[in-house]
């Protein structure tokens, strides 16, 4: 089965003097984040873009994705939201599936999450504008940049 890639439009607005996800649309419709990307368990990686394509953050979860809406409402923010003055970013969300060989699949996620950072900074020349952290793990390096380059490819082909 191929890499699932599913799309959706944050919209971002002032409450309260806080920058939130104020709604979210998939297809021009506002929708609420819906299976499978709110499955507990499945790794996800997901990559925010400006509307103009700017890379604004690369994540990665085993958690629903609606973790995004829920965080953007306390006061943990996350830097993404702080870092801009978009209106609109475009969450992709990739839903990986894991050999059966692989043990630790939050270390395999973050090892992939890296990679797509790198990919971004290599390619393009800047990190992600968001991005304040990464995690490096060595164990799945293979594996790890064919999925990181599988994902890279699919955010730079016309959607």
């Amino acid at each position: 089965m191929p890499l699932q890639h599913i799309i959706y439009d944050l919209n971002i607005g002032q409450v309260d003097g806080i920058r939130k996800i104020t709604s979210k649309e998939q297809g021009g419709v506002t929708c609420n984040f819906s299976a499978p990307v709110t499955s507990q368990g499945l790794t996800k990686i997901y990559v925010l873009t400006s509307p103009a394509g700017e890379f604004v953050y690369v994540g990665h979860t085993i958690r629903s994705i609606g973790q995004i809406s829920l965080r953007s409402n306390t006061p943990y923010n996350y830097k993404w939201l702080t870092v801009g003055s978009w209106e609109k970013l475009h969450l992709h969300v990739f839903l990986l599936e894991i050999d059966s060989a692989v043990t630790d699949t939050k270390l395999y996620g973050e090892a992939i999450e890296a990679e797509v950072v790198w990919l971004i900074r290599s390619k393009t020349g800047y990190w992600p504008l968001g991005q304040n952290e990464i995690h490096f793990n060595n164990n799945f390096s293979t594996k790890s940049k064919e999925e990181a380059r599988v994902i890279f490819d699919l955010l730079s082909s016309p959607q």
